[in-house]
């Protein structure tokens, strides 16, 4: 990514918008890119999941990245089209950012 990109911004209980990261990573054999996940803002008893997609269909829940109760940052490499969080529990009001 050339830039940071904000994915969600006070993100409530349920999946925020996928966030579309063409030409940024594709379905392609390009190599994969290491990016920084920031997730912040209140939790209030939620659990965050960030997941990937290729199709914007069918999205798969990042293990490592999958149950996260707190504000973290967390390095992950992955190749993929679409991205988003998905907020479960709680009364949260979430921030997500790739970097």
């Amino acid at each position: 990514m050339t830039e940071d990109r904000q994915i969600a911004a006070a993100q409530g209980v349920g999946t925020s918008t996928p966030e579309h990261l063409s030409g940024v990573l594709s379905r392609d054999l390009r190599p994969s890119r290491l990016r920084t996940l920031y997730v912040g803002g209140t939790f209030a008893g939620a659990n965050v999941a960030f997941e990937l997609s290729l199709d914007d269909v069918t999205y798969f829940p990042v293990v490592g990245a999958d149950a996260i109760t707190a504000a973290s940052a967390i390095n992950l490499e992955f190749r993929a089209n679409y991205c988003r969080i998905n907020v479960t529990g709680g009364a949260p009001v979430i921030d997500a950012w790739l970097a």
